[in-house]
């Protein structure tokens, strides 16, 4: 006889299979896309937070992090605390003397450190799966947090696992065997993120103490008090074509008398090859001060010139360049020069 409530509920198994296998499908069509944009570590996180905390709908999401000395670092989802997560798979120090190998350095039994140590994904679908496979502290956070089922899949590094992502549900077996896939392939493209968001870091920390080394540290000189204001139009930038310096130097007639050198002036641009003539012509006008000492500003201020016509630099802008130095009745005397930049300005004590 024809059963009509088993075809109800077989029909209703294979919606479900293929409903599970279309949103699987979008999701994957999400984390191809959504990871492009990404810039920074935080990014990557919050993408994998968005990706993975949707159709599967795990009741912890975390996020473990190598980093270049071998330190996990737990990234909890924005819900969790650090704290909180500590417990189960916190940060934990590796240590980082036998040749940063994962084989040798990475001792902890936790489902991020194991998928990372054995590139694998890790798995367990209730807690005595889990209490079996780790040590009891590592079961019994699961059970205060209510987790019954764990996911740990490996992020791709340069090399070594970046880190690795850790599911959690609060029901037993609440992933199948293309979930585990689907994760492992969203995490693929996580490490993939990761690895631009670290280079671009590099390479911004780097331009930016070029850049701060571009600043001058006014001198500390008895009497006189210095200050400096930098603001450059390029908001990504530290620095931008426009420059200030001031040096010590030997007064020519008084050897006792520290005199100062002042700089400031704009090379035409705003980007990087304007920072780069900017550096040069601070440094060479630094040079021609200190060759041409005791002869006026002027003299040193057609020395540059002189070079970079020469030396075809090409670096075009403006300047003033000043000496000030303490006169025998205690007074400051200046005397400066400037090539098509405004003239310094000076505010007597009436204002």
């Amino acid at each position: 006889r024809y059963d009509t409530s088993t075809e109800t509920i077989l029909r209703a198994e294979a919606d479900s299979v293929q409903r599970r296998a279309h949103l699987r499908g979008q999701m994957l069509l999400r984390a191809s896309q959504s990871f492009t944009d990404t810039s920074t570590v935080p990014d990557v996180r919050a993408r994998i937070d968005e990706l993975l905390g949707g159709e599967l709908a795990p009741s912890y999401v975390e996020t473990v992090l190598r980093d270049r000395t071998g330190r996990l670092h737990s990234l909890p989802a924005d819900a969790r605390s650090p704290a909180e997560a500590g417990d189960l798979d916190g940060a934990v120090d590796i240590d980082p003397t036998v040749d940063q190998r994962l084989t040798t350095t990475l001792r902890v039994r936790t489902p991020a450190a194991i998928a990372i140590r054995e590139q694998r994904v890790v798995h367990y679908g209730n807690q005595d799966d889990l209490a079996a496979a780790h040590p009891a502290e590592a079961a019994e956070a699961m059970r205060r947090r209510g987790v019954h089922t764990v996911v740990a899949a490996p992020v791709p590094g340069r090399g070594a696992p970046a880190g690795a992502i850790l599911l959690g549900w609060d029901r037993p077996d609440a992933v199948e065997t293309a979930d585990l896939l689907t994760i492992a392939t969203i995490a693929g493209y996580a490490g993939q993120a990761l690895e631009r968001a670290r280079d671009l870091h590099h390479r911004t920390s780097v331009a930016h103490e070029m850049q701060n080394a571009m600043l001058t540290v006014l001198p500390d000189i008895d009497g006189l008090t210095m200050a400096a204001r930098y603001i450059p139009a390029d908001a990504r930038l530290n620095v931008g074509g426009d420059w200030y310096d001031a040096t010590v130097m030997t007064h020519p007639g008084r050897p006792d008398v520290p005199m100062v050198g002042i700089s400031v002036g704009d090379i035409v641009g705003h980007d990087l090859p304007a920072v780069t003539l900017m550096g040069q012509t601070r440094s060479m006008l630094r040079q021609a001060a200190w060759d041409h000492s005791g002869r006026p500003p002027s003299t040193v201020l057609s020395a540059f010139e002189t070079a970079n016509h020469e030396l075809r630099l090409g670096a075009a802008g403006t300047a003033v360049l000043a000496y000030t130095h303490r006169t025998a009745d205690g007074r400051w005397l200046l005397r400066w020069t400037n090539a098509g930049h405004p003239p310094p300005l000076l505010v007597c004590p009436s204002g």
